[in-house]
């Protein structure tokens, strides 16, 4: 029997490449610096809050130092906003600075991601593999056929887009659309009511449809993955034939 159901197991813990999980020192470094920041920025806005408090609150704090504490502690603030928005585009320039070697370590990393992934199935048989590529296959066929049927293919959120639009203005207008998000869903006539369920109801297919798209592109991953499982036994055994 084929065990498809051990590699299905074995795929549910795969993952596609991220390039947040290999970031490079200097990221990881501003990332560090970053976080430290945020948490600085945190404190400062809670000792602010405080002073503020004070100073409104009790007689004694409204004096002129506390005016000082409370600029002092806005200026610091402040300054830390600015680096904390400031680091982020060191790692855009930094990439753009040395793009091709940026992009050589991306697809570097991103390979050996890929073939540790696939290695986790070499024990299993080449007819193994094929039948579970087969059923995936068949799965994403299968996903792509129910999104098509509501939207058509790679239509779905812009056809809903102005479906809901053009619903809107021809109906009830958008400021009659307000009006019945003010004055309360069943109070503002039957005909508006309908048509802010009509809408919602398109709403949901569009969602539903985007994470229909996003679970087929994940099946489409995992099916790369057993294809390349396949290419490494060949190459291996490819290598042994060479050998002899």
């Amino acid at each position: 029997m084929l065990r498809i159901n051990h590699i299905i197991k074995t795929l549910s813990s795969v993952k596609p490449y991220s390039p947040q999980t290999y970031k490079s020192k200097t990221d990881k470094i501003i990332d560090k610096i970053n976080g430290t920041l945020a948490l600085l920025a945190l404190l400062i806005l809670f000792l602010l809050l405080i002073a503020i408090s004070l100073y409104k609150s009790f007689e004694p704090f409204r004096c002129n130092l506390m005016i000082y504490i409370i600029f002092g502690l806005y200026f610091i603030g402040t300054t830390i906003g600015i680096v904390i928005m400031l680091l982020p585009p060191i790692s855009g320039m930094k990439f753009l600075i040395n793009w091709k070697k940026e992009t050589s370590n991306d697809l570097i990393f991103e390979i050996s991601h890929d073939e540790e992934n696939a290695k986790l199935l070499l024990e299993h048989s080449e007819k193994e593999l094929l039948y579970s590529i087969y059923w995936l296959q068949m799965k994403i066929n299968r996903i792509n056929i129910r999104v098509s049927s509501f939207f058509g293919e790679k239509t779905a959120v812009l056809s809903v887009l102005a479906l809901t639009y053009s619903a809107v203005q021809s109906s009830i207008g958008f400021d009659k659309l307000s009006h019945t998000f003010t004055q309360g869903l069943f109070s503002s006539g039957v005909v508006n009511t309908f048509i802010m369920f009509g809408l919602a109801f398109l709403l949901g297919l569009s969602l539903g449809a985007l994470m229909l798209k996003k679970v087929a592109n994940h099946q489409l991953y995992l099916k790369e993955i057993v294809e390349l499982a396949l290419r490494i036994q060949k190459n291996a055994q490819d290598e042994e034939k060479t050998s002899v």
